[in-house]
């Protein structure tokens, strides 16, 4: 059953959604770090560095807990709003509640964002019902930040069609590796809805199931997964959620199709009192 999501203050420790058994983000040297494991949300696999300047909108998120934190990707849809994974920012049951979180914005080297004057802080977020039942989150940012461009979210499947989408993140670039400090992009292939298995409604999977070798990794959890759209547009039709391994044959990423959730995600943002983000239609 999906639930209505409720709105939840970052900094206190308000209640939050169940927690999944996935966490998509890598972790930030803590006390006691959550390990990874082979069924973690996916870093990228098979890419290359992302050119200066060509994803404006592309964020990282540091997710605090009392002990530790932990990074995750995410997309700037409009001046004030971003979209990440519920399981993100949903309850750790080793680490509790968040208790904040901070987006460094437009950098191709995340760590470079507190300079450059990119970094913002959330003040509250709504969450999806998490992973295979709509693993997406919307977060409001305390301050809005200027930008060339914001991708659009799908007002239809029309663009779930697409054979070639493409993922951005810095997570590892092989299994059981680190996270990277720039931004790296990979082109995957689209396989069909069967492969998905029994979330194919709300669920796109991408990845070379012959030959393995590209795929989204750990760290790379709530980052895009983009279409090309009219002139020089992307569209977001999914978001990093979870994978078996990383670059795996056979084992393609899982990636929350967004157009199953766009008008609850625009209401979402809506709740949040944020600027809408522009749609396909």
């Amino acid at each position: 059953m999906r639930n209505r999501p409720a709105i939840i203050a970052v900094a206190v420790a308000a209640a939050v959604a169940t927690p999944v058994v996935a966490h998509a983000g890598t972790d930030a040297p803590a006390p006691a770090p959550a390990a990874a494991t082979t069924g973690d949300p996916q870093g990228i696999v098979g890419g290359e560095d992302a050119a200066e300047g060509a994803y404006p909108w592309m964020a990282h998120l540091t997710v605090a807990f009392k002990s530790g934190s932990k990074g995750c990707g995410a997309t700037l849809l409009s001046k004030d709003i971003v979209l990440t994974a519920q399981q993100c920012l949903a309850e750790d049951k080793e680490r509790g509640k968040p208790t904040g979180v901070t987006a460094d914005i437009g950098q191709l080297d995340h760590t470079e964002a507190e300079e450059a004057g990119t970094r913002r802080v959330g003040a509250r977020y709504l969450l999806g019902g998490g992973v295979g039942a709509g693993d997406w989150a919307v977060v409001k940012l305390t301050k809005s930040i200027k930008a060339k461009s914001f991708p659009v979210l799908p007002a239809d499947e029309a663009f779930d069609a697409k054979k070639t989408m493409r993922a951005l993140g810095w997570g590892s670039t092989k299994e059981g590796g680190k996270p990277v400090r720039n931004l790296q992009e990979v082109d995957l292939p689209v396989v069909s809805a069967k492969v998905c298995g029994k979330n194919a409604d709300n669920e796109i999977c991408a990845g070379d199931l012959a030959e393995g070798g590209v795929d989204t990794c750990t760290g790379d959890g709530g980052g895009p997964l983009l279409a090309s759209g009219a002139g020089k547009t992307w569209v977001q039709v999914g978001i990093t959620s979870h994978g078996v391994g990383c670059g795996r044959k056979d084992k393609p990423g899982h990636y929350t199709k967004v157009s199953a959730f766009t008008a609850k995600i625009q209401a979402a943002i809506t709740l949040l009192e944020g600027e809408a983000a522009k749609t396909t239609a």
